[in-house]
């Protein structure tokens, strides 16, 4: 539930720039290394937020898929010793 109001919440911020940077039609130029080309400043502001957006799940997932692993690593390391204490008592 709660990930669905964060997203509701970054959905409705974006949508929000959209609007404001809708009002702003101005030409910007970006030079490449190689090239160079023109785009508007509202939808170079809303690529950019949705490239950091996805950037920042990506690292995130990332994180938290660690965190499992470690997680079940270390529980069933606790299991063995669990294990091997009660063997030990018998």
């Amino acid at each position: 539930m709660k990930t669905i109001v964060i997203s509701i919440l970054v959905l409705s911020l974006f949508i929000l720039a959209l609007a404001f940077g809708s009002q702003n039609q101005q030409l910007i130029e970006i030079n490449y290394f190689v090239a160079t080309d023109e785009f508007n400043l509202s939808s170079l502001l809303a690529l950019t937020f949705l490239g950091g957006f996805i950037c920042s799940w990506v690292i995130a997932f990332l994180i938290v898929i660690r965190l499992k692993l470690k997680l079940k690593f270390v529980t069933n390391k606790l299991e063995k010793l669990h294990a091997a204490e009660i063997s030990e008592q018998a």
